[in-house]
């Protein structure tokens, strides 16, 4: 059976309950009188406070020790009371107060930290490990349950930060984000990211998902985008830059997202009211329908992707461009190696074929054959494609 781990908060509980314990075990007992049993032991309760001070413990199956534990702690019947505990976790230095409770007594338990960071808190939920956030976190949580079923309420605040997803693609590094905002509630041995969120390129993105410890592979991530700048977003791939304009919504899941080999994002993507421009894929299409296509103006594209092999490989299904002129429909896969095989359906306003610039003699062609649908094969690469007609269509 697979061990189960501990992460930073139920690993603190544990921790603290363990050093009280340790304490009691090693305190002195005396004997009392029966007439003053009750008054000896309010006597015992009032004075018996214990002080942790530059304290270091290390949790069976939680690899990361937990150090410099200093505060003070008095035993209640039930629970020990916690004063103003300061400890440390890997880089980050974290405050709590309140009960730990003993048995099947309820924790009432807070923390917080003015900063912690974005790599400690990767490390501690490896979900998150996907992506980067250059910033320290403002942290606070309440710890609640009991021993053996601990729940934690975390809530961690960044005004600005620096974003790196270059484990997707290199080119998704060091983009400002802004109102950073993260809830996570440990129940039952998983980790349920209620919500990540952050502004972007002028638009949001909001994250949720569960990760169990004992199922990593299993984890999905839920990834939704709205109003994104898609020309900044695109500019800095360089052979997109300056070439897609409009806004950007995206409803995608993140599989496996601790390994950057193994995972996979899918779903789908879709833009609203821009331009397509410059694009060589454009132009061979227009050659083959005799009809310049230098700058197309879409009123919407969408499709469902999916994009693997860090970044390299990407699927795309029923991707549709929809224009006043003409509309594309494509699915097909880009390899490894920039390598395309695709089928597009295309089909035109049946006035704008053949070149035709006289508005009179279009306006007459157009009535003959009001719209033309044609299918191709696309080969070739992204650097260089190649369009035939699918004449088995």
């Amino acid at each position: 059976m697979k061990e189960k781990r501990f992460y930073l908060l139920p690993a603190l509980v544990c921790s603290l309950v363990f050093l009280c314990t340790g304490q009691l075990a090693a305190s002195k007992t005396v004997e009392v009188a029966p007439g003053k049993a009750a008054m000896a032991v309010d006597i015992a309760k009032a004075l018996f406070f214990s002080e942790f001070s530059d304290a270091s413990i290390s949790i069976p199956n939680f690899k990361y020790p937990i150090n410099q534990i200093n505060g003070k702690f008095k035993l209640e019947d039930g629970f020990t009371q916690f004063e103003a505990v300061t400890f440390k976790i890997l880089g980050s230095e974290l405050k709590g107060y309140g009960r730990v409770a003993k048995g099947s007594g309820s924790h009432d338990f807070h923390v917080s930290s003015d900063a912690v960071s974005y790599a400690d808190i990767k490390k501690l939920i490896p979900a998150l490990a996907a992506f980067d956030i250059k910033g320290v976190f403002k942290f606070d949580c309440a710890v609640s349950g009991t021993t053996d079923a601990p729940v934690v309420d975390a809530k961690f605040d960044l005004s600005g930060a620096g974003f790196d997803f270059s484990s997707l693609r290199s080119e998704l590094k060091d983009i400002d984000i802004s109102a950073v905002k993260l809830r996570v509630v440990f129940s039952g041995g998983r980790y349920d990211i209620k919500k990540m969120s952050f502004n972007f390129l002028d638009g949001t993105v909001e994250l949720a998902g569960l990760f169990d410890p004992d199922k990593t592979s299993e984890t999905v991530l839920d990834l939704k985008g709205a109003k994104i700048d898609a020309e900044k977003l695109f500019s800095r791939f360089q052979r997109q830059a300056g070439k897609i304009t409009g806004l950007l919504e995206t409803d995608l899941k993140i599989k496996n997202p601790e390994t950057a080999a193994g995972m996979v994002v899918e779903g789908s993507l879709s833009m609203q009211n821009g331009v397509l421009k410059d694009f060589d894929f454009l132009k061979k299409l227009g050659d083959k329908l005799r009809m310049p296509i230098e700058k197309l103006k879409y009123e919407h594209i969408s499709g469902d992707f999916s994009v693997s092999a860090n970044g390299r490989r990407i699927s795309f299904k029923d991707l549709v461009v929809t224009s006043n002129f003409i509309k594309l429909k494509s699915t097909g896969v880009i390899d490894e190696n920039k390598a395309v095989k695709a089928k597009l359906f295309a089909e035109a306003a049946g006035g704008s074929i053949g070149g035709i610039k006289n508005q009179k003699l279009a306006a007459i062609f157009k009535k003959v054959i009001s719209r033309v649908k044609l299918n191709f094969i696309v080969s070739g690469t992204t650097d260089n494609p190649k369009l035939e007609l699918d004449l088995g269509q």
